[in-house]
């Protein structure tokens, strides 16, 4: 397939294929890799792979420390690390906190996909009633 043009759906056909062929890296050099999504233009494309150190055990860990943490600034207990919960008719799984993201605070994954998302703070409503 020769590219002409550049589009989403383009886009995420070269991360997705990008992140496949990475995958002997993960274990060479024991990293995490995934692709995060990027800027494009019809002309240009900038696909972003992010690198995470340490096995996924140790991420998870170090994600729930991280957690417990900022858990209380949200109306959160550390409990709910990791709490499926439903936001626009979708499963995801809470996987953190980021307070330097004002808008978009919640970390969580698609049950899904896999693919991570950011959150507002609405969506601790959705967290909540799914932990009652």
């Amino acid at each position: 397939m020769k590219i002409t043009r550049f589009d989403r759906a383009t886009c995420r056909e070269l991360g997705a294929r990008m992140a496949e062929l990475l995958k002997p890296l993960e274990a060479e050099f024991g990293v995490q890799l995934a692709y995060t999504g990027g800027t494009y233009d019809s002309t240009e494309a900038k696909l972003a792979i992010r690198f995470k150190a340490g096995d996924e055990k140790t991420a998870i860990e170090r994600a729930r420390n991280e957690f417990a943490l900022y858990a209380g600034m949200y109306g959160l207990s550390k409990e709910d690390f990791g709490k499926t919960f439903l936001f626009n008719g979708k499963p995801y799984k809470l996987t953190g906190l980021n307070p330097s993201a004002p808008k978009y605070p919640i970390e969580g994954k698609s049950m899904s996909t896999g693919k991570p998302y950011r959150f507002p703070r609405s969506a601790i409503a959705s967290i909540k009633s799914a932990a009652a």
